[in-house]
């Protein structure tokens, strides 16, 4: 779901990755968008190192009931968190979409949270 503010929610976890609920199911039409942490100056978050993703690699995703859909990585972008392409990453129709998200950049202490965001891109062939 969505934060008081309006963003969307992660898991309190550093080490678990959040599903946007309101969003797309895995493996169907539309944009499934999953949430991890990059983790702070001193712990290490989930999604720590998907910046090593390139177009091309393939991930997998496995529902609780055992269906596994097969992405393959198309494009990945940093922008700067006011500047997040909502429609590109939430509203995608035309196939069946996977979109990973983290924070990176600068660190804020005041706000604990870092000033950029970056979004890994995939689909199904």
């Amino acid at each position: 779901g969505v934060t008081s503010n309006g963003e969307m929610a992660t898991s309190p976890s550093l080490q678990r990755i959040a599903w946007y609920k309101d969003g797309t199911r895995p493996g169907l039409e539309g944009s499934a968008v999953f949430a991890g942490h990059y983790g702070g100056p001193q712990q290490v978050g989930i999604f720590r190192t998907l910046d090593n993703l390139n177009e091309s690699d393939e991930i997998e995703v496995r529902t609780k009931n055992q269906q596994t859909t097969k992405y393959k990585v198309y494009k990945k972008a940093t922008y700067e968190v006011s500047a997040v392409p909502l429609q590109d990453l939430f509203n995608k129709s035309d196939g069946k979409y996977l979109n990973l998200v983290t924070c990176v950049g600068n660190w804020n202490a005041s706000t604990e949270s870092y000033d950029k965001r970056l979004i890994v891109y995939a689909k199904t062939d």
